[in-house]
């Protein structure tokens, strides 16, 4: 039996990462070639770069456009990346929070720079499309299967902090759907037949998701088929046939979501509904302004708060301290536990 009373779990890019190998926040676009590159051909001694040159080419230009962002701390890169050789491109503890790729949107935004913004855009989806490319996603698997199976579609639903559509590729084999709770203008074939149907459970994604894409021209959201590569949108144009211009992902950064207000005001509703809210993978970071503000103004002073995060250099009293501090009209006692997603699955799944 699922849990009795309305509950919500947030899912953050820990438990993505923990599942099908999705970078982490910090590691966005930066660790790209770390996580993605193969080893390179031999030609007398001598890597051959020519096809990695082609694969992480818009990778390059976001090295360039990075240092000059910030001339003085990254002026060095570029010449790095050129060098890099047999090398993995790593820099491991050599960035700051302001360097990190939404620090980076925030930056290039204010400065109306729509060019730099698509291609970090861009980058963010390549990145994760192909981490995850082709990884067993297990964890993910045996939550819709062993958990959300057992809950009832009417008092659960799912708030994502998600790009990836990691969770969304496992409804078909279960007979578990969700629902986004956005109209889309055009949805694949491939995806109609699922989407939506047999009592969905709500999966509010505040931040888009890269089966989402935009038309750049008209505006249109469409809905694709969940299984993503690095080359997914190339030569995607809009539905619309009067229309025909193309169509990129649809991933928001915080302070550019007007286009989904409504799902941050759906994501509030089911909060204050809360009987019980379950976080796997999100540490709530101070710079997450918003969505602490969301969760401070939405949570129900009686509400059960579950914690599930990694065991580190901090102990679950840490934790309890931290959300104490960020919740503290809470009345019950916090949960946290730190055996990861893996061990929440463990502990809570009921086998089918």
């Amino acid at each position: 039996m699922g849990y009795l009373g309305r509950h919500v779990f947030v899912l953050g890019a820990g438990a993505s990462k923990e599942s099908a190998n999705t970078p982490l926040g910090k590691d966005l676009v930066w660790n790209y070639h770390r996580d993605c590159a193969d080893l390179l051909p031999d030609i007398n001694g001598t890597p051959d770069q020519s096809e990695e040159n082609v694969i992480f080419f818009n990778f390059s230009e976001f090295i360039r456009l990075a240092a000059s962002i910030y001339p003085e701390e990254l002026a060095w890169l570029p010449k790095e990346w050129e060098n890099r050789g047999w090398a993995i491109f790593d820099l491991h503890e050599k960035l700051l929070k302001k360097h990190y790729v939404d620090e980076m949107l925030k930056y290039l935004q204010e400065q109306k720079n729509k060019t730099g913004t698509e291609l970090i855009k861009q980058l963010i989806f390549e990145h994760i499309a192909q981490a995850s490319f082709n990884r067993p996603n297990t964890l993910y698997k045996r939550f819709v299967k062993e958990i959300l199976k057992s809950e009832e579609p009417q008092i659960v639903s799912i708030i994502s902090l998600n790009f990836d559509c990691m969770l969304q590729d496992k409804e078909f084999n279960n007979e578990v759907y969700f629902d986004y709770l956005i109209d889309f203008d055009w949805i694949d074939h491939n995806r109609a037949q699922f989407y939506r149907c047999s009592n969905p459970i709500p999966l509010i994604k505040l931040n888009g998701s890269l089966d989402w894409g935009i038309c750049e021209n008209c505006g249109r959201l469409h809905l694709y088929y969940p299984f993503m590569h690095r080359t997914f949108y190339e030569g995607k144009a809009c539905a619309n046939q009067q229309c025909g211009e193309i169509v990129t992902p649809f991933i928001v950064i915080p302070h550019d979501r007007e286009k989904i207000n409504s799902l941050w005001n759906v994501a509030k509703d089911h909060l204050k509904e809360a009987d019980k809210v379950t976080v796997i993978g999100y540490s709530f970071p101070e710079y997450d302004e918003d969505v602490i503000k969301l969760f401070q103004d939405s949570l129900d002073t009686n509400v059960r708060l579950e914690v599930v995060d990694i065991r580190g250099k901090y102990g679950t009293e840490y934790f309890k301290e931290k959300y104490r501090k960020l919740f503290p009209d809470i009345k019950q006692s916090i949960e946290v536990t730190l055996d990861g997603f893996s061990g929440y699955i463990d502990v809570q799944g009921k086998p089918t």
